[in-house]
């Protein structure tokens, strides 16, 4: 633990160097950390414990310590990829995984030096953007104690709850102290109706409404799960209200979105007739009680987030409209450049304005597979395609967990932004991800022994 402590030291004389209420916040968030470090040490692989908690605060705490926590992830996912393989952890299903994550980290990379890319440092950036989330998927498969994985998923869930919290407390008492941390998207994307969005923390409104959805439908996975401790329960509910509190501050309408197909996942993925029986009965009380609200009070979802009233308009909307011309612009680039794309970032949120400065191509497609299409041609898409998949299929007999409805929620925003560089709760999603894969391919029998078992309740850690 002295080496925790000791790497806690570095980071904050690295953090000396940036801005003093960024000191603060680092400083808030580090005690944090540490307090519940120490309490879960006895039970996680406290190195990767660190690494999650550390991604956390990154943001916050400035750009030198945000390099950092970049590097020292990347470190962590070479290191446990070696271990896992010179131990002999990996399975075939696991390996695959494992191989196609990193040929797309390595292709990525190479893709930094296409002459379209203007620097090395924007380079860097996109590489950071387009690869840091897998870093998650990586160290969740490879998480070296097969034992605590399930602890792990549900500290990182917690750990969402945490950060939520502070961006929400951020943002109701401290809005000049959330508008000084420095964002590269301009200051169009922290709005809405001319109102500033909940950003907190993180980098913008959309990384607090993916993580916001995230606990909602987590919340809902933990509730209607067979044989709850009561613990369970009332963290459930402290899940899901923040996660309401965020997502309507966040105003972004994709979360809304991608709440409803989290929801109807868990209504196809429940484990059990009775399970799925009890969420059919929930969404059908909360349904009727939306209707008789907009009977009673036509104008009330205008009045509490007009964001999600919106939604009714989306064809008219400027916002909406704009991603049918970033899409189409995207299939020009890709037309122009198929086989090798235009180089890491090109593609990147906040990115593009860069390389259209520098005489470059670049757009920002609001769409993860025109992202990684434009940046590394059809090959690069098909890579991406195919990880998503293998991945996907690892998942399919672990339906109770949270990884199946992380996926559809990911899956969701990134179809109408660019979710996967919204670290670090991109990046803790892929890890719920690579935390919950199958490693096993399993006989009938074996399956449902394995369902059987899974009827026992989580540990509440």
């Amino acid at each position: 633990m002295g080496a925790v402590l000791g790497i806690f030291t570095v980071i904050i004389v690295c953090g000396a160097v940036e801005a003093s209420p960024k000191i603060s916040l680092l400083l808030t968030g580090l005690s944090i950390a540490t307090m519940v470090l120490f309490r879960i040490s006895r039970f996680i692989w406290w190195p990767g414990a660190f690494i999650i908690l550390f991604n956390g605060f990154a943001f916050a705490s400035g750009t030198k310590v945000e390099a950092v926590c970049f590097a020292l992830t990347l470190i962590m996912a070479i290191y446990l990829t070696a271990r896992s393989v010179i131990s002999g952890q990996l399975t075939l299903r696991t390996s695959a995984i494992i191989v196609l994550a990193w040929i797309f980290i390595i292709v990525w990379f190479i893709l930094m030096f296409v002459p379209n890319v203007p620097s090395i440092g924007d380079g860097v950036l996109g590489f950071r953007k387009s690869c840091g989330a897998t870093f998650g998927l990586i160290i969740g498969v490879c998480w070296p104690r097969e034992s605590e994985k399930a602890t792990v998923v549900r500290f990182i869930w917690k750990y969402l709850i945490v950060l939520v919290v502070i961006c929400i407390g951020v943002h109701e008492f401290d809005q000049s102290f959330e508008q000084h941390l420095y964002r590269t998207a301009n200051i169009y994307t922290g709005l809405f109706n001319g109102k500033p969005r909940l950003q907190g923390i993180f980098a913008g409104p959309f990384h607090v409404s993916l993580a916001s959805a995230f606990l909602i439908v987590a919340a809902i996975v933990v509730w209607f799960g067979p044989k709850n401790h009561p613990m369970d329960r009332l963290l459930a509910i402290i899940s899901a209200s923040v996660g309401v509190v965020g997502l309507v501050l966040a105003e972004v309408r994709t979360g809304y979105l991608a709440l409803g197909l989290g929801f109807l996942t868990l209504l196809f993925f429940r484990q059990n007739d009775f399970s799925r029986r009890r969420a059919i009965r929930f969404a059908t009380t909360l349904g009727f009680l939306v209707v008789l609200l907009l009977i009673i009070r036509p104008g009330i979802f205008t009045q509490i987030d007009p964001a999600a009233a919106s939604l009714s308009g989306l064809s008219s909307n400027s916002r909406a409209l704009g991603r049918l011309a970033t899409w189409a612009a995207a299939g020009h680039l890709i037309a122009a450049s198929p086989i090798i794309g235009w180089g890491t970032g090109s593609a990147g949120d906040t990115l593009s304005n860069t390389f259209i400065a520098a005489g470059s191509q670049g757009v920002t497609p609001h769409n993860v597979l025109l992202k990684y299409a434009v940046e590394g041609g059809i090959p690069g898409l098909v890579l991406v395609v195919a990880l998503c998949i293998t991945t996907l299929k690892t998942l399919s007999a672990r339906t109770r967990k949270f990884s199946v409805v992380a996926f559809a929620l990911l899956f969701l925003f990134c179809m109408f932004g660019d979710e996967i560089e919204a670290l670090p709760v991109s990046l803790y999603v892929l890890a719920i991800i690579g935390l919950e894969v199958d490693p096993i391919s399993m006989s009938n029998s074996q399956r449902l022994n394995r369902q059987s078992e899974s009827t026992t309740p989580h540990s509440t850690s």
